[in-house]
């Protein structure tokens, strides 16, 4: 069973034309099919005739924005940014592939990998990894990745399920992502985290216990209070968790830190719950607003903001001093290496639909410092605004995960 949603997505993939300009007519409840209708509800059967009615991005915006046109194609082409073909409830995967290959330095731990055994599957999904790479960096054209398709499904033959029809099944980009952020692909994404734990007696603690452990992502947790990322992520700091069964169960408190660095930062949004009625990912749709420049400082432990205070001491007193002559005899600035501990915004996947495994995924990147949303084989540019609108709402697309690349200046 399927909404009117992932029915227009279906549309789009063969027609081209985006699912806000569709309008679907000649169905027996005579009025234009709604995203949230269900076909068979209204009537859609095997077989039936249909009329879709819709203007293209050129034609909607008028022959005076012809030229505007002609100039996005001239920048998509100069960044070389080729789209992904769709091949049968893809867009998943699409989306991932294209969000993982715009951090420069995975290229560089790709070139490093060395498989334990040349011929396992996982080394034949790199391998095809690699080379769709590749052909996304120095192709114009849109990349057929069929044979990483097929790789990546052997590897994880869940992906490959057909539905009732026999179609390819739409799948979580979430899960897509994690798969893939293995033999060595996460070491861009990978830092250190250290969780504090804490048993209390008033204000006294009684025991402590401290480890360190390796993260790939940041989980940001959405409730009724959650309406920015960094807020809830520093609420998310601290928490007690129950320890022992019985009479010997005690609450103990935990803190967790983020105590290194990496060159990108993965924040997944955690927009889907599971609904037990209808077995399946329901998603939530409230408001969470995501910053352009995520500060790390406050989720850091102390001797990691420290570093940072350093970093970020050292840039402000070299951008004080810059074009001034060093006076005599005082010496010039010492450099301080590390990180600044500021990331900015580069890459989001984002996701239209009430399911994770149903609705449309995107990916929207920067290249060059232009915005670029790609659509499997269509790619366009965005822009500021359009990244914004993805903190969430209504029925369009929602940031789900969100990529951010650590910067060596100030903000």
């Amino acid at each position: 069973e399927y909404d009117g949603l992932t029915f227009r997505v279906q549309l789009q993939t063969v027609t081209g034309l985006s699912t806000n300009r569709q309008y679907v007519l000649g169905l027996p409840c005579r009025r234009p099919l709604k995203d949230t209708d269900m076909l068979r509800a209204v009537g859609m059967a095997d077989g039936m005739t249909l009329i879709l009615m819709g203007t293209d991005r050129v034609a909607a915006s008028g022959q005076g924005d012809a030229s505007a046109v002609v100039e996005e194609e001239e920048v998509i082409a100069a960044v070389n940014a080729p789209g992904i073909q769709q091949l049968g409830n893809t867009c998943y995967l699409n989306s991932v592939l294209q969000a993982l290959h715009s951090m420069e330095e995975l290229g560089e731990v790709l070139g490093r990998y060395n498989p334990s055994s040349p011929n396992d599957s996982d080394h034949v999904l790199v391998v095809e990894l690699m080379k769709v790479f590749s052909q996304l960096s120095v192709e114009r054209n849109t990349v057929f990745p069929m044979k990483l398709l097929a790789a990546f499904r052997g590897r994880f033959p869940d992906f490959g399920q057909l539905t009732e029809a026999g179609a390819p099944m739409q799948h979580d980009a979430e899960e897509a992502m994690t798969v893939l952020l293995q033999d060595g692909v996460s070491r861009c994404l990978s830092f250190p985290m250290r969780r504090t734990r804490r048993l209390m007696d008033g204000d006294t603690v009684v025991q402590e216990e401290v480890t360190e452990e390796t993260l790939d992502r940041l989980q940001c947790y959405i409730d009724r209070e959650t309406t920015a990322l960094l807020p809830q992520l520093l609420r998310q700091k601290h928490s007690s968790v129950e320890r022992g069964s019985g009479d010997d169960k005690k609450e103990w408190l935990e803190e967790v830190e983020v105590n290194g660095s990496s060159p990108y930062l993965l924040v997944q949004m955690m927009r889907f719950a599971w609904n037990q009625a209808e077995q399946t990912k329901a998603k939530l749709l409230r408001d969470v607003a995501h910053p352009n420049v995520l500060d790390m400082a406050p989720l850091a432990t102390p001797e990691l903001k420290e570093q940072y205070e350093k970093k970020r001491d050292y840039l402000r007193k070299k951008a004080e001093s810059q074009g001034e002559d060093t006076p005599m005899g005082q010496e010039e600035l010492e450099v301080v290496e590390g990180p600044t501990g500021y990331y900015d915004l580069h890459a989001v996947i984002s996701h239209i639909g009430r399911s994770a495994n149903s609705g449309h995924y995107v990916c929207w990147a920067k290249k060059r410092d232009q915005w670029l949303l790609f659509d499997d084989e269509q790619v366009s540019t965005a822009s500021d605004e359009e990244i914004r609108r993805l903190k969430g709402g209504a029925d369009s697309h929602i940031a789900y995960m969100l990529i951010y690349q650590a910067r060596d200046t100030l903000i």
